[in-house]
């Protein structure tokens, strides 16, 4: 079938002129135009096609993009969490091994085998370190604190259930100390990938922590883990040991910490909830992803230049903090205190339990796509700025209370004038002793009510 031929008067741009129109001849002279071999003749391509063909590769580059963009941030976790430059020790800093023994099995566990080995670590370690690496491994790590056992080492014991015997034999479990004054437990299964899961081990640590003589609690130096898929669980050891560093690290499980003091604490996870209490001198730091965190903090101040601060986040989770600020001057006033609290696409609640009078406090508090409650107490004296958006006015709310410096003193609210309508509130409280220079409160959301409460107030 001949293709249609394109009319010589109608200019095509894409196409050229194909058919020239006949020139007005001389006489005796014949004239005719030439027509080019069929097969090279430009043919119309349909439209319809070629916008078929666009809207399906936006639609497919849409979608890429939508699912690169909500599993992205696990990923980053997960790389992040696999490269950490603390706790890198492998395999080659093992200095001795794992004896192991044989003990029955557990009906309730789906693996065959089971075996156990204790090993210890000197109480006096500048730094006791816990870390696994390769593949196939999971479990729990467990940290608690002997009631009345007084000694100068830190007992290890592990078990592991497994099913495999040969992966078994493959993996490494050993004490290393690659310098001075720096001791671990490494746990290293082979890393090559299957399919299956008849490979897997599942392992349980538990570190316990000797008593000491005297009233004073344990001093430890530098603590930590690098356990990815590890579930964690601190016992209630705040009011026994003192931890200068404390650092936990794992994925895609649970951290529970019933009760833990230090000077510096962080915890990172990624995919696992965070809950528990925490207090510290200097920092506090708690980091999850697509999960929720429960906790308790507290933080001590007596410093009015160096800040204590508490930076808690997580996204696509649920965020309830309780903090409690204090100051260990001699009359208990003052400090310094900057707390951070964060989520996306969850809601957020953070509530002040205590804080010193005349402290100085700066808050920033955010999610989005849900509601969020903030609660100072009393003694604070600052400014205060709450948004959100489209139809959203966050709330500002506060009932009388009394002077906690038992001075007299009465409250003073104030609002900015260009912040009366719409879905942002700034203002001010200060006692009309002090001042609106001490503090700082920010707090936002958005497409959510964001409620804003200058001080406790009864529900």
């Amino acid at each position: 079938m001949n293709p249609p031929r394109r009319d010589p008067d109608v200019k095509d741009p894409e196409a050229g002129v194909l058919l020239e129109p006949l020139q007005p001849g001389l006489s005796n002279y014949y004239y005719a135009a030439y027509q080019p071999p069929i097969g090279i003749l430009y043919e119309d391509r349909p439209r319809t096609s070629r916008r078929r063909r666009f809207w399906h590769l936006f639609a497919c580059t849409f979608l890429a993009f939508v699912a690169l963009y909500l599993l992205l941030p696990s990923v980053i976790s997960h790389k992040k969490l696999g490269r950490d430059t603390w706790y890198r020790y492998t395999s080659a800093d093992c200095s001795d091994y794992a004896n192991w023994t044989a003990i029955d099995a557990d009906p309730h566990d789906k693996y065959p085998y089971r075996a156990r080995t204790t090993m210890t670590l000197p109480l006096s370690a500048k730094e006791l370190s816990f870390v696994s690496g390769g593949s196939f491994q999971y479990g729990d790590f467990e940290l608690s604190q002997s009631a009345d056992a007084v000694s100068d080492k830190v007992i290890v014991e592990i078990k592991v259930s497994f099913q495999d015997k040969q992966n078994f034999d493959r993996s490494k479990v050993c004490r290393y100390n690659p310098q001075k004054d720096h001791w671990g437990v490494g746990i290293f299964t082979p890393s090559t990938w299957n399919p299956y899961n008849e490979r897997n081990m599942k392992f349980h640590i538990h570190v316990h922590l000797p008593a000491i003589k005297g009233a004073a609690p344990l001093q430890l130096e530098q603590f930590g883990t690098n356990l990815l898929l590890f579930a964690h669980h601190i016992h209630d050891i705040s009011h026994s040991t003192y931890f200068e560093h404390f650092r936990l690290r794992t994925s895609d499980r649970p951290l529970v910490a019933d009760s833990l003091t230090g000077n510096r604490i962080y915890i990172e996870s990624a995919n696992g909830p965070i809950s528990g209490t925490f207090n510290a001198s200097s920092m506090i730091r708690l980091e999850t992803s697509n999960a929720p965190i429960k906790v308790a903090t507290g933080l001590v101040s007596s410093d009015t230049l160096m800040p204590s601060i508490l930076w808690v986040g997580t996204s696509n989770g649920r965020v309830e903090n309780d903090v409690t600020l204090r100051s260990n001057t001699s009359d208990g006033t003052k400090g310094t205190f900057h707390v951070t609290t964060r989520t996306e696409n969850a809601p957020l609640y953070l509530t002040f339990v205590e804080a010193p009078i005349d402290s100085s406090l700066t808050v920033n508090a955010h999610t989005s796509n849900s509601p969020g409650h903030v609660t100072l107490h009393k003694t604070y004296e600052g400014t205060f700025d709450a948004s959100s958006t489209l139809i959203f006015r966050p709330e500002v709310r506060w009932s009388p209370a009394e002077d906690p410096s038992g001075r007299g003193a009465r409250r003073v609210v104030r609002f900015d004038e260009n912040t009366m309508k719409g879905p942002h509130v700034s203002g001010g409280v200060s006692w009309t002793y002090g001042g609106e220079d001490k503090g700082r409160v920010a707090v936002e959301t958005s497409n959510s009510p964001f409620r804003l409460d200058l001080s406790y107030i009864p529900q």
